[in-house]
């Protein structure tokens, strides 16, 4: 089963947020809001985590490894209206488990190295309805085990109608659908919300309901905390012999992580950071390739989490 972060990241729409005005009387500047590209590195903790397969159960212990995510974002086309996005998203893993006894008295254990990738094309469009800015997105992802062929190709489409923009405020509103046979809910809805308070430095930017952030910045703006709370999505495909299985099956998780991330401003083009926290897994299961049925569910424990990270970064402009 893994751990609960499984191959290969979830793919999603790269954050497209655009710099907000700022009081140009003021000296805070907002934070980069485009990223074109982030590296993390982080350690994978230990922990334990139960399986349940056709009313087996099963313990496992996850013993300390090693993540690295590259998540990339270009245009490839920029026109009036439209923007053509590309977008990569790489994912390794190293670890191992140790199978607690079963009911059989059998044990074992052992390491894994996964190695995942997914490429995505996003195409943005900014439109106006019932007379108010809205953005729509429409992208399609193609995943991938290590560096082979695609195996899948999900599709997912994005509607946002802005609510609200003032100096201080933005908020949108809409819809997101995911066309992937495998998840469990399609469509969900989408709050896109970013807050400035008065005359503190403090602001907080969300996208319900995947994160929620308070941020403010230090050192005479060159350096940056975030406080808040992050979904974390991992998706990667398998292959084995366990009855009930197809030939490829398709492990997921879903977490959430709660804690800080301080980041240095080297300059205005380039980013280094450190994260921590607890890691709380909300979901793991097992299913079928392109189907929602579950084969395997599974719980882990919380765990704390740390990690570096890199960022090359568009500066926010004054307006």
């Amino acid at each position: 089963m893994g751990s609960s972060r499984v191959g290969l990241a979830q793919p999603s729409v790269p954050r497209l947020t655009p710099a907000l005005p700022v009081d140009s009387a003021r000296p805070v500047y907002p934070a980069p809001m485009l990223r074109p590209l982030v590296i993390q590195s982080g350690l994978l903790p230990a922990r334990r985590i139960t399986t349940e397969h056709e009313g087996r159960s099963a313990d496992r212990e996850a013993s300390p490894g090693h993540q690295l995510r590259v998540v990339g974002v270009a245009p490839l086309l920029i026109t009036t209206p439209v923007v053509l996005l590309a977008g990569v998203n790489y994912l390794r893993e190293q670890g191992s488990y140790r199978r607690a006894a079963d009911a059989n008295g059998e044990s074992g254990s052992y390491t894994y190295v996964r190695e995942d990738l997914s490429f995505s094309l996003t195409a943005v469009r900014q439109d106006s309805l019932l007379q108010r800015p809205v953005t729509y997105l429409a992208s399609v992802t193609g995943a991938s085990r290590r560096f082979d062929w695609p195996e899948k190709f999900v599709g997912g489409l994005t509607a946002l109608l802005t609510l609200r923009r003032t100096p201080e405020t933005k908020l949108s509103a809409g819809l997101t659908v995911q066309l992937n046979p495998s998840v469990k809910i399609p469509i969900s809805p989408v709050v896109s919300y970013w807050h400035r308070f008065g005359q503190s430095a403090w602001e907080v930017d969300a996208l319900l309901p995947l994160r929620a952030h308070l941020r403010r910045p230090l050192l005479a703006n060159k350096c940056w905390l975030s406080v808040g709370t992050e979904v974390m999505s991992t998706h990667s495909f398998g292959a084995g012999t366990v009855p009930g299985f197809s030939s490829t099956f398709e492990a997921n998780s879903l977490s959430l992580q709660t804690g800080a991330l301080f980041e240095y401003a080297v300059n205005p083009y380039f980013m280094l950071g450190i994260r921590g926290g607890l890691d709380t897994p909300v979901s793991m299961w097992v299913a079928a390739k392109n189907s929602s049925r579950v084969l395997v569910e599974a719980e882990a424990e919380n765990a704390a989490y740390v990690g570096l990270t890199m960022s090359v970064t568009v500066p926010a402009r004054k307006r």
